[in-house]
């Protein structure tokens, strides 16, 4: 008996492998089975005349301390396991892209549709900003707003406010403010959209966590905190960032519920690790609880788990590198640029693969003293993006285009797990995140294609309106390009990977 409660710390340690391995445990219990493993291995170790006993004179009381602390840890633990509390109320924080060079190709079964998180999170994004604006026009204060593209990894939107000066102050002096939101998903919670509000004025900034929405009184908030009206800034409308607010909602998920037989088990298999301390009849608790732990690992690794996932948006976040080129100025063609742009979509569309896309995007950028809209064709064939501007300046017409790799896709992040209410399946729930695709030559070969095709069509109408319009210019025709070695080199260094995985390709790139 005395050598199965020495070696009653491997028992220990392997139950926070398999936590750890499985994720099915919380942070608690793990400190608590690692406490409790230490205080074990201490003693077979003196039991062992590894270590002295003169070793532990001086500190009797330390290992009770870490014992009774274990076993503290262990009894929360396995409570906040099996009512399933989180320790934070917005789930996970900001999400790093990732690198989805390895990505399963069942991610390309995800639909794409306007009905996903993502298309929703725009729309609150659009009611939020026309909000916060219309509340600053009541009170005649200029803004300038500035949205997240619709191919953005992210939704959000800032606010910069040009407040008033008072007469007597000195006219170069200026006092500058922003908000900025950032609208966080959260597939299948009870929130799935939450903000997270940063407000600045001068030096001082407040950022505020979780919140639901911008009503009128929060924008209200927002706006006095902004012109000074308010010392400081604080929105109630927020969810429970910390267990102990328990006067705030806790953005928990509302379609799955625990998956009770493994938690039940896990319960059971940690009061069997505390079963030595209630005598030495219950030593073998521990061995019978690596056998439940073992059971459980191999019965949820033969378990059919299956997907929950809101879709796809229409269109791909962008990580583009450039490819090819052209560009010329024709005088006296200035007039003709609305019909030219519709002369190119139309050859554009006209024997193009079924897969080829072409539209027309609205784009924005700070000018020198303002900021600049214009628009510009975008063609997409499959990672492969084409752009063609034409941009009139007085009564000459400027023509240009260039061709990209999208190294971007959508990728997939499970937020939750556990057993559909739905359904009673063991689910895995899911959304989509910004991702990195590994280029080939192939991605080479259709960016290829689209410049030729672009560059060919654009042409054709360029000389079709020269001679309409009996404009006579000498025009080369000749396309910058790029390296492809290099293009390819650039993706490569670009992903965000870590080094770990830098280290293993190239040991892969030297086998």
């Amino acid at each position: 008996m005395d050598d199965i409660q020495n070696l009653l710390w491997i028992g220990y340690l392997c139950a926070v492998y398999y936590l750890r391995k499985t994720g099915r445990g919380n942070r608690l219990l793990i400190w608590g089975l690692m406490g409790m493993g230490l205080h074990s291995l201490f003693w077979a170790l003196l039991q062992w005349r590894i270590l002295p006993y003169d070793f532990i004179q001086g500190m009797e009381g330390l290992p009770r301390l870490v014992n009774s602390v274990s076993v503290l840890l262990l009894i929360v633990g396995v409570i906040v396991m099996a009512l399933g509390w989180g320790g934070g109320g917005t789930g996970l924080g900001h999400v790093r892209p990732l690198d989805a060079a390895g990505q399963n190709l069942a991610t390309l079964f995800i639909p794409r549709n306007e009905t996903n998180t993502y298309s929703r999170a725009e729309k609150l994004r659009d009611a939020v900003c026309e909000r916060l604006v219309q509340c600053a026009r009541e009170r005649s204060i200029n803004v300038i707003v500035q949205k997240s593209n619709a191919h953005s990894p992210t939704v959000w939107f800032r606010v910069d406010y040009l407040l008033p000066v008072l007469a007597r102050a000195d006219p170069n002096l200026s006092l500058r403010a922003h908000v900025e939101i950032t609208v966080e998903r959260y597939d299948y919670h009870r929130f799935e959209n939450l903000l997270t509000v940063t407000a600045k004025v001068g030096v001082l900034g407040k950022t505020i966590l979780g919140v639901i929405d911008i009503d009128d009184d929060a924008a209200l908030r927002i706006h006095d905190f902004i012109t000074g009206t308010a010392p400081r800034l604080s929105l109630p409308n927020r969810v429970r960032q910390f267990p102990w607010a328990l006067w705030l909602p806790r953005n928990k998920v509302v379609r799955l519920g625990p998956d009770w037989p493994t938690l039940g088990a896990s319960a059971a298999g940690m009061l069997l690790f505390l079963a030595p301390m209630a005598g030495s009849s219950f030593a073998l608790g521990p061995l019978a609880a690596i056998v439940l732990f073992v059971w459980l690992y191999f019965h949820n690794r033969h378990r059919r788990t299956h997907i929950l996932t809101t879709g796809r948006p229409l269109t791909d976040p962008r990580a583009l590198i450039w490819m090819d080129s052209w560009q010329v100025t024709i005088v006296g063609l200035g007039t003709a640029v609305e019909n030219l742009q519709q002369a190119v979509i139309n050859r554009l569309g006209t024997s193009a693969p079924s897969d080829l896309v072409v539209g027309v995007e609205r784009i924005g950028y700070w000018g020198v003293d303002s900021r600049v809209e214009r628009d510009q064709l975008v063609i997409r064939y499959r990672h492969a993006l084409g752009f063609v501007h034409l941009v009139a300046y007085g009564e000459n017409l400027y023509v240009a285009w260039e061709s990209h790799i999208n190294a971007a896709a959508w990728a997939e992040e499970t937020l939750a797990q556990g057993v559909d209410k739905s359904t009673g399946l063991v689910v895995h729930a899911n959304r989509v995140v910004s991702g990195y695709k590994k280029l080939n030559e192939y991605d080479v070969a259709d960016s290829n294609f689209l410049a030729e095709w672009i560059h060919e069509s654009v042409k054709r109408e360029i000389k079709l309106k020269m001679a309409e319009h009996r404009i006579d210019q000498e025009i080369d025709f000749t396309v910058q390009r790029e390296s492809r070695k290099d293009a390819l080199a650039e993706q490569t260094e670009s992903s965000p990977m870590s080094r770990q995985r830098q280290k293993s390709s190239r040991i892969q790139r030297i086998g």
